[in-house]
């Protein structure tokens, strides 16, 4: 029998495997945080460009919104009346869990994220899903705010908050990562 003389023994062909999976184990793992990344940063797009849209057209039907009059008892009645029309919303909750996941949220340091509950924001507690898969809290702060809160200060009312999951009810649930507030 003849044999080839560039045939290589078992032992080499394991070591070399053995070298591609270290190097694939280090690698794979930066490969997919990065296509993550990229992936909450288009849904942080997503999510900005929506509201803007809805914002700008109810704005067209319905007076600016400076002039809407819209009250924080009110929010899912407001929310009904100058914005679920211009989204394409697929369930809202009010003061009852089911549209913002378990409501265990974080900060960008790893920190409990305390402001945000499985029933939304506010008082009362408003909450809706999209049929992209977005899990988004609405609140309105209808009075003046002389406040600091995500970077807002002297803001004439109304003061509309809305806080997006741009991944629905997968994790990380990080402000800043996949969680993003638009005021």
């Amino acid at each position: 029998m003849k044999t080839s003389k560039f045939a290589y023994s078992l032992a080499e062909i394991l070591v070399t495997l053995t070298i591609i999976g270290v190097i694939a184990s280090m690698t794979i793992p930066s490969l997919q945080a990065d296509a993550n990344r990229r992936t909450y940063a288009a849904g942080c797009k997503k999510a900005f460009s929506t509201l803007s849209n809805a914002l700008s057209i109810s704005e067209q039907m319905n007076a600016p919104a400076r002039k809407w009059s819209m009250s924080d008892a009110n929010t899912a009645k407001d929310f009904a009346e100058y914005w679920q029309p211009y989204l394409n919303v697929t369930k809202t909750c009010s003061n009852k869990a089911g549209c913002f996941g378990d409501g265990i949220y974080y900060k960008y340091d790893k920190t409990r994220f305390t402001d945000l509950s499985d029933v939304g924001r506010g008082t009362p507690p408003f909450a809706f899903q999209t049929a992209d898969g977005m899990n988004v809290a609405y609140d309105v702060y209808p009075d003046y705010a002389s406040t600091s809160m995500y970077g807002v200060n002297n803001v004439e009312a109304p003061l509309i908050y809305f806080f997006v999951d741009v991944n629905g009810n997968k994790g990380p649930n990080t402000l800043g990562l996949d969680t993003f507030i638009f005021v």
